[in-house]
């Protein structure tokens, strides 16, 4: 069980959810006032995806690592489920506008 920082009674799981849900609403709000669609998230999922990789050469080539490296390297793969999410959820959505 996820502990939210407060008592068991005060950290009512339904409670939390309504929560989560009210955060969630607001940033799709913001992403369709962005312009954001299937095509341009998933576009800047694949450069976060490039730019990191470049990033962790770069740092392999120096001889450097630190746990930030391991954390970097496991969020790659994450954007790339999340791509891979997105198509699965948003089917009619894939082609730029």
């Amino acid at each position: 069980m996820m502990n939210c920082g407060r008592s068991p009674v005060a950290c009512r799981p339904g409670r939390r959810q309504h929560k989560q849900s009210s955060i969630d609403k607001s940033w799709q709000k913001k992403g369709v006032s962005w312009g954001l669609n299937f095509a341009r998230i998933s576009e800047r999922f694949r450069l976060h995806i490039q730019r990191d990789e470049a990033y962790l050469g770069f740092r392999e080539r120096k001889g450097q690592h630190t746990l930030t490296d391991d954390a970097i390297a496991s969020d790659l793969r994450v954007f790339a489920l999340a791509i891979a999410y997105l198509q699965e959820r948003l089917p009619g959505e894939r082609q730029a506008p």
